[in-house]
């Protein structure tokens, strides 16, 4: 789970194509390791040997390591889906460049808001800035951005 105030898209992209490859080195694994164990099957020749490649294939991969993969690129094609760009890394990165890159987490808004405020200078020491409610100006402000879900976490970005 992502711990961070503010993600880039960017860089989930960069994390997605890892996961792919992963995933993609971990199944090569796997047909290497059936195709050794088919090998056996057919040189051994056990009594009975669906049996024999059904308990090496368990043992090779469980099921809830399946799951987890399965999950773990899940939660970027659903961030992909929800942003509207297809179902790729390529696409969420493209997407990134050509508008907003930066998710804020839903708990650091406020915080956020006041940052934006600052860097456009809007924002002094001096009274009436000094007391400005922020939980509400960060609520006004997030009318201006759309909120999506990742990996258990409410962001906004701008689109």
């Amino acid at each position: 789970m992502y711990d961070n105030d503010v993600l880039d898209l960017r860089q989930l992209a960069d994390e997605w194509r890892s996961e792919i490859e992963d995933a993609e080195i971990a199944l090569d694994e796997l047909h290497d390791a059936l195709d050794t164990m088919r090998e056996i099957v057919l040189d051994d020749k056990p009594r009975y040997p669906r049996l024999a490649v059904a308990s090496a294939q368990a043992r090779i991969v469980s099921p809830e390591a399946e799951d987890a993969c399965e999950i773990e690129l899940g939660k970027f094609s659903d961030l992909a889906s929800q942003i509207g760009c297809d179902d790729d890394p390529d696409s969420l990165e493209s997407w990134a460049n050509n508008y907003e890159p930066t998710l804020i987490a839903e708990d650091y808004f406020e915080e956020y808001a006041r940052e934006l405020a600052e860097d456009v200078g809007a924002l002094s020491n001096d009274w009436p800035a000094s007391y400005i409610d922020w939980e509400a100006a960060a609520v006004a402000l997030q009318m201006d951005y759309t909120s999506v879900e990742f990996d258990g976490t409410t962001y906004y970005y701008r689109a």
